[in-house]
C-alpha cells in the first residue's frame, strides 16, 4: 500500500476549518476516504470507476469528500511522491471547501484549479526541497503511525 503523508501547512488548514466547516462525524467520512485511497492507489488515479474519485489539477491530484452538515464539498490536493521498492507516498497539500472558493459569483470549480496551481504547487515544490514539515499518519502495510 501506498504511505500517506501530511504537510505541516495541510495540517493548519484542515484544524482551522475543524469544527467550523465539518463535524466529528463528517471526519470519520474524511479518514474512511483517506483510508480508501491508500487502498485503491494508483489504479484509482487512471480508473474512474475505482474509487475514491481522483482528480488532476496542475499536476497534482485531489479528492473530494462531500460532507451533508454543513452542506460542503471538501477538497484536499496531493502530490505523489515514489519511492523505490513500495508504492509511494501520497503527500496532502492543501485543502478547501469548494464553497469557501466560490465567495458569491465566482465558479469555485475553478478557484479550486487556481488554488491548486498557486498554493499547490508551491506547497509541493517546498516539500521537494524539503523546506516544510511533513509526518507520516500511515504505514504502507495500512495501519495508522503512532504517536
Amino acid at each position: 500500500m501506498v504511505e500517506i503523508w501530511l504537510t505541516e501547512p495541510y495540517y493548519r488548514e484542515y484544524q482551522k476549518r475543524k469544527g467550523s466547516l465539518f463535524n466529528e462525524s463528517e471526519k470519520v467520512k474524511l479518514f474512511a476516504l483517506t483510508q480508501e485511497l491508500q487502498r485503491s492507489w494508483p489504479r484509482c488515479a487512471t480508473d474512474p470507476q475505482t474509487p475514491p474519485e481522483v482528480g488532476t489539477g496542475s499536476k497534482l491530484y485531489y479528492v473530494k469528500c462531500d460532507f451533508t452538515q454543513p452542506r460542503a464539498t471538501f477538497r484536499v490536493a496531493f502530490g505523489f511522491h515514489p519511492v523505490a521498492g513500495s508504492k509511494g507516498q501520497l503527500i496532502a497539500l492543501t485543502c478547501r471547501t469548494k464553497e469557501e472558493l466560490a465567495q458569491g459569483a465566482k465558479d469555485g470549480t475553478r478557484a479550486w484549479y487556481d488554488h491548486m496551481a498557486t498554493a499547490g504547487r508551491s506547497r509541493w515544490t517546498d516539500y521537494q526541497r524539503g523546506r516544510i514539515r511533513f509526518w507520516r499518519i500511515y504505514r504502507s502495510d495500512g495501519s495508522p503511525e503512532k504517536p
